[in-house]
């Protein structure tokens, strides 16, 4: 009986919620971004849903970040991945010699394929949720960086659903 008190106690104690800190911004509790991939990447196409799944991986469920594979011109997505041809025309306006560029106010990241699909995927896909070149490695790495996790997570959350309110503040 005394064991069950004990942990009856434990429990509670355990389980009860913290306040929040007050001054300290946080990410809010369910976000979700999908991230498409665009058909014409084919076999590449794993490569770009690995890289998504480090960047869920490093949000820890704060951001819970998935892919799908889709057809963009049909099936028209907040955040695409697309595959482009380096003998496309269009192409050479991008940034010198640049295996991939992004424009996140455009949910929209272009990969220069034959490339490392997966460590440029990966860069740009940290664009896409809020990641700026302060935080994101250039070169492959086997995680994704804390600083850039923490400044994804928190774009991410509050593009998700607005900014999180500030206990004990006038709105």
């Amino acid at each position: 009986m005394m064991r069950l008190a004990i942990l009856l106690a434990f429990l509670l104690i355990g389980c009860t919620p913290l306040d929040q800190c007050p001054s300290c911004p946080r990410a809010p509790e369910q976000a979700a971004r999908v991230v498409c991939v665009d058909e014409a990447f084919g076999d590449d196409a794993a490569s770009v849903t690995r890289a998504v799944q480090r960047w869920d991986a490093a949000l820890c469920g704060v951001v819970r970040v998935t892919s799908r594979v889709v057809d963009p011109i049909t099936e028209p997505c907040s955040l695409t991945v697309l595959r482009v041809d380096p003998s496309w025309q269009w192409v050479t306006a991008r940034p010198a010699n640049a295996p991939g560029w992004c424009d996140p106010a455009r949910g929209l990241a272009w990969i220069v394929t034959p490339s490392d699909v997966q460590a440029v995927a990966e860069h740009e896909i940290g664009h896409l949720l809020g990641a700026s070149h302060d935080t994101l490695t250039r070169t492959v790495q086997p995680c994704v960086s804390h600083g850039a996790a923490v400044q994804a997570a928190y774009q991410t959350g509050t593009q998700a659903t607005g900014p999180a309110p500030v206990k004990g503040r006038d709105k």
